[in-house]
């Protein structure tokens, strides 16, 4: 995929991220306030997807070192899916609302089909009418491969980055623990799927 960077406002870069689905892609933010970098939503654990991100940091000039914080708005796989893959790559810190880390363990590979089951009929599935229906890390594999988060995040949390300051919004409807991220001083905010252009965020 050809890489889509754009600076939205001074140090604030808007990245397009691609799907294997529709919506065909995701929007990630960079943000250089200063000295300081973050990323802000991950995409998901695809080669394209990763392929794509490491590209823009070539594009605004941020060495992967220099990327210390990744702030992700909620769990679903398109939002938190390359969590690990990019602890790795950077180092950087990991920010998650608890709530959001707790569900997270609905993507992953278990040997505990009870709990998919559970899922399923928590969201008024009839499994009755379906033979061997599939576990949600069937679905999404290796597309979702996630880290712990390093530090919960709650409503009014502040991160410091640099010259930002990125004020915790928790906006629950989407997700549970759903955050946005807005920097009061700039009167910006970045919404994850609180807000969307074309389909309902499911509030």
């Amino acid at each position: 995929m050809d890489t889509k960077v754009r600076e939205v406002v001074p140090g604030i870069f808007l990245v397009h991220l691609p799907l294997p689905m529709k919506p065909t892609i995701v929007n990630v933010y960079l943000l250089h306030g200063g000295d300081a970098w973050a990323l802000i939503d991950t995409g998901m654990n695809s080669a394209d997807s990763i392929a794509t991100f490491k590209a823009a940091l070539d594009q605004v000039g941020c060495r992967p070192e220099e990327l210390r914080t990744i702030i992700c708005t909620h769990h679903h796989p398109d939002h938190f899916g390359t969590s690990k893959a990019y602890k790795e790559l950077t180092g950087a810190t990991l920010y998650l609302h608890r709530a959001e880390y707790e569900r997270s363990h609905s993507f992953l590979p278990s040997d505990r089909p009870a709990e998919a089951v559970r899922f399923f009929l928590a969201h008024g599935i009839p499994l009755q009418r379906f033979a061997n229906v599939p576990r949600p890390s069937d679905i999404w594999g290796g597309l979702y491969v996630t880290a712990p988060p390093d530090v919960f995040i709650d409503d009014g949390d502040i991160i410091e980055l640099g010259d930002f300051r990125i004020e915790v919004v928790w906006t629950p409807g989407h997700a549970p623990g759903h955050c946005v991220m807005y920097l009061r001083d700039q009167r910006i905010m970045i919404v994850g799927d609180h807000l969307l252009p074309k389909i309902t965020p499911h509030v």
